[in-house]
């Protein structure tokens, strides 16, 4: 990979962040519930059932979703996991979207104080050092990865494809891909493959053990929903601090 491919890579990542509607314009993380909840940062009364996610839109309120102007009681149906839409209302968004097995909201404003103050991610320097070439190992079936979240009892979980295996100057590693093999992406400014950090095994899971973890997870789920009172709302600046 050139320095110029890198650049182009790290400046378009710089442009995303500072997106009118971008990461860094997140004001609010809220979790939904039955229970209707007004957020001081986006217009209606938000829940969630089996029929998905809803708002109660209050009089002189409205959302515009998919180009449509929509007032009243409005239903997004259920979302998929990492899925999300993006109704609109004067500069704003919202994100509403299905994470962790949660239905949450994450409202998006272009003056959001951290975006104004963001100016730019520093790097380091591309090294020809930390330029690995892998050899990708697919798995006999795609395997469920479950990864950590900055909120505390939230999950992430990705399906992985295979493993990569390379060999850093200084010592012989393996990732696991969350990631097509077809798809590829610079990591010249990540910390070395070979740091405890960015390793992560590869174990096979017999399919109890796998209905066991989701069983486990389901149960924290549970848990985390009945000790959210009143709604979790996480700043930016907290989730910014994990990922």
């Amino acid at each position: 990979m050139s320095n110029q491919t890198w650049a182009e890579w790290h400046a378009g990542h710089e442009r995303n962040l500072a997106d009118p509607h971008g990461f860094l314009a997140i004001t609010s993380l809220n979790f939904l519930d039955a229970t209707p909840r007004h957020f001081p940062d986006a217009p209606g009364e938000w829940s969630t059932g089996p029929d998905g996610v809803t708002v109660e839109l209050a009089d002189g309120e409205s959302l515009t979703v998919d180009g449509a102007e929509v007032t009243g009681r409005h239903n997004f149906g259920v979302l998929p996991e990492r899925g999300g839409v993006f109704p609109g209302f004067g500069d704003a968004v919202v994100e509403v979207a299905k994470r962790g097995g949660f239905d949450i909201i994450r409202p998006r404003h272009p003056s959001n104080e951290l975006r104004l103050q963001f100016h730019g991610v520093p790097a380091y320097e591309p090294t020809e050092k930390w330029e690995l070439t892998g050899r990708y190992v697919p798995f006999d079936e795609p395997r469920d990865v479950t990864v950590g979240a900055a909120v505390e009892g939230l999950e992430h979980v990705y399906e992985s494809p295979g493993r990569v295996d390379f060999e850093a100057p200084t010592a012989r590693s393996r990732s696991t891909s969350t990631v097509p093999p077809t798809w590829s992406a610079p990591t010249r400014t990540s910390p070395p493959a070979h740091c405890p950090r960015r390793r992560t095994g590869c174990r096979s899971r017999s399919k109890r053990a796998r209905r066991s973890r989701t069983s486990v997870n389901r149960d924290r789920r549970a848990r985390h929903r009945r000790a959210i009172a009143p709604p979790l709302q996480t700043s930016v600046r907290q989730l910014n601090s994990g990922s």
